[in-house]
């Protein structure tokens, strides 16, 4: 009887050695930045959101009056 082993299996265990690898060697960084003196920074991953950006009120303003100007135009020429 032979000992094969699978394909999928081959590449699952792959797959589990290198992110257990990648781990590791997020701690080390981390381990190097905190001697250093740096905090280390987050991973950009699934977990982190995405930051949204804010309008000033006069940026909100603008916005609006163009707006207010599309929205007029488009009325305008419906009706024709």
């Amino acid at each position: 009887m032979a000992n094969r082993i699978s394909r999928e299996d081959m590449l699952r265990w792959a797959k589990g050695g290198a992110l257990s690898r990648l781990h590791d060697i997020r701690e080390e960084e981390a381990t190097i930045l905190r001697f250093l003196g740096r905090t280390p920074k987050a991973h950009h991953n699934a977990q982190t959101k995405p930051r949204r950006r804010t309008m000033t009120p006069a940026q909100r303003k603008a916005v609006s009056e163009r707006m207010k100007k599309f929205w007029s135009e488009r009325r305008r020429t419906k009706r024709r």
